[in-house]
């Protein structure tokens, strides 16, 4: 669960469920966020890098002013930056800072254990009957899950009585505080928002197969013949929206837009989403981990006898499965027709022997009755 605190009322603004945690998941928990309560004038996050990349919050303490080849890095507006959003970093190592932490073990102990495959962060707290749950098939599908997170962080946890500083507050519940005491809020509408919570890539040159941006570990082609013709050999940017990668807008390395790529046509059509490059993945990390467990499974056991024994065995079980001689249609006479340059010593030419002897006696002996 990737999520946003109100700091104020504790509420939770917006939230993402995944795989895991990833700077995609902070971002889709913010834009849920900024549709239901607006753009934040600030936030308060840690160290991590979910948040501290160049094109979300910038690189924070991690960022370089130079390069080891002397060059400045590549330091893009990012999405904080273009939503006019303040960020403020907790101090390291200072687990009491992070609020939303706190809330954290509400979610466990109030949502996750209503779950009938709750596992527990540890050993102590992994239920008894989990092994007959998991035995029996009765495993929540993420559609399920999802919708009961939807559900319980919204009707539940938003709903609980506040329990903050403030006194005057705590005969209200936690969503009525959020809207008795927010400031005004600050509205996008659809598009404006997808374009500035979009991604950016790194620099790329400009080929003649238009450019090229690594997506998830695959990289898709996009194309337009006038931008190539343009600014072939020329380094740009370009802007994408993971949910809808038809196309991406490229910039000059001076933040200007110049103009919309669509994906190249080899590619379009199957790569639409980040998440379906993502599940590609996936699968072809799953095919790679079988195929090595399936190599490791046939490896020679350590015994050199075992091993000669089932080397052996395998090795008659082929040969007896081999035919017997080879098919009539493989067959093919081959005639050595190369004539050797010295004859072997006391070989004997009838032919030239037989020439002789007629000279000798002058002729053959019918000569006259022809």
């Amino acid at each position: 669960l990737s999520a946003w605190l109100d700091a104020r009322s504790g509420i939770f603004t917006g939230w993402y469920v995944g795989d895991q945690p990833s700077s995609q998941s902070s971002l889709n928990a913010l834009r849920r966020g900024i549709e239901s309560y607006g753009i934040p004038n600030n936030v308060y996050v840690d160290n991590g890098r979910e948040i501290l990349t160049f094109d979300i919050g910038g690189r924070g303490h991690r960022a370089k002013k130079r390069l080891a080849d002397g060059s400045i890095p590549f330091a893009p507006p990012g999405v904080f930056e273009r939503l006019g959003i303040k960020m403020t970093n907790a101090t390291v190592r200072n687990a009491r800072a992070k609020l939303v932490e706190r809330r954290f073990e509400d979610v466990k102990n109030y949502v996750s254990r209503l779950f009938p495959t709750y596992t527990g962060g540890n050993v102590v707290e992994k239920p008894d009957r989990l092994k007959h749950v998991l035995k029996a098939g009765k495993i929540p599908t993420d559609a399920e899950v999802i919708a009961a997170i939807d559900t319980l962080i919204t009707g539940y946890l938003n709903c609980e009585p506040y329990g903050g500083s403030v006194a005057e507050d705590r005969c209200m519940r936690r969503i009525d505080v959020h809207r008795a005491r927010c400031p005004v809020v600050r509205k996008a509408d659809k598009e404006d928002l997808r374009l500035m919570l979009m991604r950016t890539s790194k620099p790329v040159t400009v080929d003649r197969d238009g450019v090229r941006i690594p997506i998830k570990g695959i990289k898709i082609d996009f194309y337009d013949p006038d931008f190539v013709r343009q600014l072939q050999g020329k380094q740009v940017y370009v802007r994408f929206d993971p949910d809808d990668l038809g196309s991406v807008r490229a910039y000059d390395m001076d933040d200007r837009f110049l103009c919309a790529l669509p994906q190249s046509k080899l590619t379009a059509g199957y790569l639409a989403t980040q998440d379906q490059i993502a599940e590609l993945q996936a699968a072809k990390r799953r095919a790679e981990r079988a195929t090595a467990e399936f190599a490791a499974a046939l490896k020679l056991p350590d015994d050199p006898q075992m091993a000669l024994e089932l080397m052996t065995t395998l090795a008659a079980r082929n040969i007896a499965e081999l035919p017997v001689g080879v098919s009539a249609k493989s067959i093919k006479l081959v005639r050595d027709a190369e004539e050797p340059l010295l004859r072997a010593v006391g070989d004997l030419d009838m032919s030239l022997m037989t020439q002789n002897i007629i000279k000798r006696r002058g002729g053959m002996e019918d000569d006259d009755d022809l």
